[in-house]
């Protein structure tokens, strides 16, 4: 008999009840999470994908030669952030409106290629597969607000997870395990055998791609009235309770989070959130309200729109030396493109 230890699971914001694990989530409750991050991550991680300490926390610098696997680089760390990087997308339940306009704008100033690795954990793994989907922004936000609006229809919690199946079932196509093939990075959380944070980018089919991203959404209770899952060889859930903001195995990995990030100050190294580059009116509550029940139908298109202006700031910052590998600047304490 498998026993659930219930302490864990109230540490990643959930609690016990007789009706199965109710999400109580809080910005305290994300950041205790945060906090843990770089440890679970270095731990679970091969050496040689591990960051430089040059690079920034979350930054992976696998060596690309002889040279630099044994110790030395034949390409300066300003040339390699240019020319190396991924994006990664953290969890936020139906917060993932904001994502897309972030990839899409991406992908329309041509920073986010069909080759760029992309990460992601619960929300963040629906962005990973649908960002090398090649579906349209139409046919994408049809979708987000088919979901939604079932959602609102015969309610979320305990059947997010048939909801999100028939929608996934029906947009992405007959080739997407090829598309997403070492190029979409999906965190997932291993309960048993052996408790411990996994990263999944292999994929032999279409199937098994819309299985990993139900398991990477599989909020305890919430999903479908089940504490878990099971998946492939163990016993899985949310890959956001062990790894919020998955890396790439790229040299800098640009991290996207859809909650505030002010307010989130134990998260390392974001990117892009909503009060990056301007001042957001939304507290933590509303946004956790929104991501465990949908926003209306305008909410929802103007965070995909959000998400696109603040992209468009983003790339206007760090398109140069994204796109064109310059030479070395000055010394600085602060990692190239890492905002």
């Amino acid at each position: 008999m498998l026993t659930l230890h219930t302490k864990r699971l109230r540490g990643a914001g959930f609690v016990a009840s007789d009706a199965g694990a109710l999400p109580v989530v809080t910005a305290r409750g994300i950041s205790k999470t945060a906090r843990g991050l770089k440890l679970r991550k270095e731990k679970a991680v091969h050496p040689q994908h591990r960051a430089s300490a040059t690079l920034g926390p979350g930054s992976f610098a696998p060596p690309s030669s002889a040279t630099e696997a044994s110790g030395g680089s034949t390409r300066s760390p300003e040339v390699r952030a240019a020319s190396d990087y991924g994006f990664s997308f953290s969890a936020g339940g139906l917060l993932f409106p904001y994502f897309l306009g972030v990839a899409l704008q991406l992908q329309a100033l041509g920073v986010l290629r069909p080759e760029t690795p992309v990460a992601g954990a619960s929300a963040g793994s629906i962005i990973a597969v649908c960002c090398k989907s090649g579906l349209s922004e139409e046919q994408l936000v049809t979708a987000l607000l088919d979901l939604a609006q079932d959602c609102r229809t015969g309610g979320t919690r305990t059947r997010l997870k048939f909801v999100l199946r028939r929608v996934l079932d029906a947009a992405l196509p007959p080739d997407i395990h090829e598309r997403c093939e070492g190029r979409s990075f999906l965190a997932v959380t291993r309960l048993w055998p052996e408790f411990a944070p996994q990263t999944v980018s292999s994929f032999r089919s279409r199937r098994e791609v819309i299985e990993t991203l139900l398991v990477s959404c599989h909020i305890p209770y919430w999903f479908d009235g089940s504490l878990f899952t099971l998946y492939k060889d163990g016993i899985y859930f949310d890959g956001g309770i062990t790894n919020f903001l998955p890396g790439t195995p790229t040299d800098v990995c640009h991290r996207v989070c859809c909650f505030p990030s002010q307010q989130l100050r134990a998260l390392p190294s974001i990117s892009l959130s909503p009060d990056t580059f301007e001042p957001w009116p939304h507290d933590m509550r509303t946004m956790l309200g929104w991501a465990f029940e949908p926003a209306p139908a305008d909410m929802l298109v103007g965070l995909v729109e959000k998400g696109k202006r603040d992209a468009r700031s983003w790339v206007s910052r760090n398109a140069p030396q994204i796109l064109i590998p310059t030479a070395a600047p000055a010394a600085t304490d602060t990692p190239l493109l890492m905002l």
